[in-house]
């Protein structure tokens, strides 16, 4: 399976609520999986994954955001 097709699944499965699934999106669009980085995608898809109970989400987002803060 190529990525994009893999991306293309989860984005289907994360859009109809699956948590799993929103963690995995972020973690491709952190840019380490195959696809060009997107920092506003990645903490799009952990914040809600965070919002609907993710203990795993809410601890990506606190490394993402402080590694964001570091950047700058």
């Amino acid at each position: 399976m190529n990525v994009n097709r893999c991306v293309s699944l989860l984005k289907l499965a994360a859009e109809a609520g699956h948590i799993e699934a929103m963690i995995s999106l972020a973690e491709f669009y952190g840019g380490d999986l195959g696809i060009a980085a997107d920092p506003e995608k990645a903490l799009h898809w952990l914040s809600l994954a965070a919002d609907r109970g993710s203990d795993r989400a809410d601890e990506l987002l606190g490394r993402m955001c402080g590694a964001l803060g570091e950047e700058e």
